[in-house]
């Protein structure tokens, strides 16, 4: 998100200076000649040292270069310093699914939360379920709270060539034809589910259609790992882990159809990031995913495999549904865009700067 953001919001406001305060530098080179843009890079000494970083480290450096406004764009603010103060709250998954977070995940997650509820003069949320949701869990004022639609690149609107696509098949060993499922291998990502629905699916439709899922190993992933193992359609299931962002683009447009049966998510990035590459997509229909998807994805209870199943069998089986979800798809995700993002941030900005 803050990467985005930055690739808008100095050309936006040139009368405006950005300082990023950072732990890496890393894909920040296309900052470089910006005279609006300062990198401040504070270093952590080791990877628990997060709370330490957000709470001591940066207050120091805010008050050390004078900054008028800050803003924390994952989930955290510092409780010390002067200035004023924007967070953004992504979603709280940690309190509606707490099984799904390490124990000192959700102590630091539900601080961070806390804190930027106490101390900020305003919070953005990325969709109007995750919104809900802080007024409701966090006790959070609801004037406090305003909503901004995160974007989705538009590197995944181009096709890439036929060659490249060939080439990740290849490197995958992927056939012409599969399910595709991106995402943390985790529980709340329903993922247990989708096999079920992708077997049942299988017993009707004795078609080479595969299964791949692509993202890295989350909280609790060796249940889902074991039951691939276990499936006797495992030489139909592919496990990719995580792929580079290329590789990410070309599953996309490859895709016979994108699944995402995830149970909560604070804005549904995934099935935006696939329609925008034009492919059928199924999703849920709970937390933010009907708000973003609207009607231009077929939408399943997560927990429901059966009708999941049924899903995806209309998609593959029947042209006119997947031109259709084609067609929509692409124009729901042109309506999504970083720059609008952007644009709707820095008069939040400028909103807390006049107070």
């Amino acid at each position: 998100m803050a990467l985005n953001l930055l690739r808008h919001l100095p050309g936006l406001s040139p009368e405006h200076t950005f300082f990023v305060f950072t732990d890496t530098e890393d894909n920040l080179g296309f900052l470089k000649g910006l005279s609006n843009v300062r990198v401040v890079t504070i270093p952590l000494s080791w990877r628990y040292e997060i709370l330490i970083w957000e709470q001591i480290k940066l207050p120091l450096i805010l008050r050390r270069y004078e900054i008028d406004l800050l803003h924390g764009t994952k989930n955290s603010i510092p409780l010390l310093g002067r200035c004023k103060k924007i967070c953004t709250i992504h979603d709280l998954a940690y309190y509606l699914f707490p099984e799904t977070f390490t124990l000192a995940q959700r102590i630091h997650l539900k601080i961070s939360a806390r804190i930027a509820c106490l101390c900020t003069d305003k919070i953005i949320a990325v969709s109007k379920n995750t919104k809900k949701d802080i007024v409701r869990l966090l006790n959070a004022a609801e004037s406090k709270v305003k909503v901004v639609y995160n974007g989705v690149d538009v590197k995944f609107f181009d096709k890439p060539e036929e060659l490249v696509l060939k080439k990740v098949r290849a490197k995958f060993d992927l056939p012409e034809k599969f399910i595709l499922f991106v995402g943390t291998i985790q529980p709340r990502k329903n993922i247990e589910t989708l096999i079920k629905a992708f077997l049942e699916f299988k017993k009707k439709d004795e078609t080479d259609y595969h299964l791949v899922l692509a993202g890295r190993k989350g909280w609790l992933y060796d249940k889902i790992v074991k039951q691939i193992e276990q499936s006797l359609h495992r030489d139909y299931i592919h496990f990719l882990g995580m792929v580079a962002d290329e590789e990410l683009l070309c599953l996309y447009h490859s895709a016979s159809v994108c699944v995402y049966p995830s149970s909560y998510d604070g804005f549904g990035l995934v099935p935006l990031e696939a329609m925008a590459a034009g492919a059928p997509t199924i999703t849920s229909n709970v937390s933010s995913l009907p708000e973003v998807v609207g009607d231009a994805a077929m939408k399943v209870s997560p927990d429901d495999w059966t009708s999941l199943a049924k899903a995806i069998e209309s998609i593959v089986s029947d042209r006119k549904i997947r031109s259709k979800l084609k067609e929509m798809s692409v124009e729901r995700a042109k309506e999504f865009s970083w720059k609008r993002a952007a644009e709707e941030t820095l008069m939040l900005y400028e909103e807390v700067l006049r107070v």
